[in-house]
């Protein structure tokens, strides 16, 4: 092929390689602001590995369109003493603190994973954290507290270096799922699905998990879904991932204006086609006005 027609098509697709990406830009500049509603709470966890600490921290998602996460990451080695505080980075390690830019689209269900490995320590053996700190989301997530690294070049100074992230996927006998109708609030009840990590188990990631959930009222000795119920049964799409430090991810919905009658409830979950009940409870959710109907809508554990 002679060089005047390869430099020509190279020409070509490189225009429309650069059109693509004008486009997707532009899509993205449209999307709303990541926020509480979109991210979940992250999850820091720590670790010795050989002679080094890894620390990973993971953002989860549990909104139910995309958006845009525009942010700054930062990652620090801290006394255990000073456990969700700006303060104590210890400056005698190199990297420390680590910052990350992020610039990413989050969709329902996808999780960001970062790590950094900590090595050779030399100073005084006590317990310390691994902290990560999101800017604009304004969540602060230290990991459980650790023992030091080992000294492995005595004079040389303690490192912290961003690596490649490697946590496995949860398999289905990582974790367990509760449900129930949960708690009032103010007129409202906040249902929850609880997916709470097994005891010992490593850390894992839950990525683009389906949930369902159903309110159901009995007949008899039969529960069905309240079909009057607007947005019932309800379904989303989450990512996060799991550690025996921050326990249970948690998704919620809300209740509200429940004029049906009855005295049988309970909650129905589906996580990863795995089915669960909930107890059953006696009190549907507040009747506020006969004339509106009932809704199941998301809730993000804020008001």
């Amino acid at each position: 092929m002679p060089l005047r027609l390869v430099l020509a098509l190279m020409a070509v697709a490189g225009s429309l390689l650069l059109a693509s990406g004008h486009r997707l830009e532009a899509r993205a500049s449209t999307l709303p602001a990541c926020s509480l509603d979109y991210a979940t709470q992250p999850a820091t966890d720590a670790r010795l590995a050989g002679r080094a600490v890894v620390g990973v921290t993971a953002l989860g998602t549990w909104g139910e369109a995309p958006c845009l996460l525009r942010d700054r990451l930062t990652f620090t080695v801290q006394p255990a003493s000073d456990r969700f505080s700006p303060h104590g980075v210890i400056g005698s390690i190199e990297g420390n603190s680590a910052k990350r830019v992020v610039n990413v689209v989050l969709k329902p269900g996808s999780v960001l994973v970062y790590s950094w490995r900590w090595s050779n320590w030399c100073g005084a053996a006590r317990r310390f954290i691994l902290q990560a700190f999101w800017n604009r989301l304004g969540y602060t997530t230290p990991s459980q507290t650790v023992r030091p690294p080992a000294c492995t070049r005595k004079g040389s100074r303690s490192t912290l270096a961003e690596r490649q992230a490697s946590v496995p996927a949860c398999s289905g006998a990582a974790y367990r799922v509760r449900t129930g109708l949960g708690q009032p609030f103010m007129t409202k009840l906040i249902d929850v699905v609880e997916i709470t990590p097994r005891k010992r188990h490593l850390p894992c990631l839950l990525r683009r998990v389906q949930v369902h959930f159903a309110v159901q009222g009995a007949m008899g000795s039969t529960w069905t879904t309240l079909s009057t119920i607007r947005g019932n049964p309800a379904k989303r799409i989450v990512g996060a991932m799991l550690t025996q430090t921050y326990g249970g991810f948690d998704v919620f919905w809300a209740w509200s204006n429940w004029c049906g009658g009855g005295d049988r409830f309970r909650a129905f979950a589906r996580v990863a086609a795995r089915p669960t009940a909930g107890p059953t409870e006696t009190q549907g959710a507040t009747c506020e006005g006969s004339g509106a109907p009932s809704t199941l809508s998301p809730s993000y554990g804020h008001l």
